[in-house]
């Protein structure tokens, strides 16, 4: 559990790091998704940086997350345990987001291609559409 802990702080310290002014400034170079961008007013209201928890996992020395801006572009990263008490970005890939009244899909560019993920809010939290045992956690 302590690692697990250690590795949240840590994300969610890199996180906040990401949200900032700088991470709306991402450039046409790191964007390789096959579409544009595009914003709502959900956007907005639902921009930041979250975690994936997922229910009933065993505690893990590796944690994912996105990176959600308000300009549409997204970050999705895996984050690790260093070993030395901090964090280390494993993986990361760009892509993009758009959001309505209920839900959130976010579009990364894989290794393999085009990935999606549906995030339906449900009591106040966003559910994968696909596995009710994951939902995002946002970094407050």
């Amino acid at each position: 559990m302590k690692v697990y802990i250690i590795v949240l702080v840590g994300f969610v310290s890199f996180l906040y790091s990401c949200s900032g002014s700088n991470a709306d400034d991402i450039s046409s170079q790191e964007q390789t998704t096959t579409h544009a961008p595009t914003t709502s007013p959900y956007t907005s209201k639902y921009a930041g940086s979250y975690v994936i928890d997922v229910k009933g996992a065993p505690s893990s020395q590796e944690v994912e997350g996105y990176a959600l801006r308000r300009d549409g572009t997204a970050k999705w990263m895996l984050i690790v345990n260093d070993g030395n008490g901090g964090a280390s970005i494993q993986s990361e890939k760009n892509g993009t987001w758009v959001a309505e009244q209920d839900k959130i899909v976010v579009s990364i560019e894989g290794n393999t291609g085009l990935i999606q993920e549906t995030w339906q809010l449900q009591n106040g939290l966003f559910y994968d559409a696909n596995n009710s045992n994951r939902h995002l956690k946002t970094k407050d």
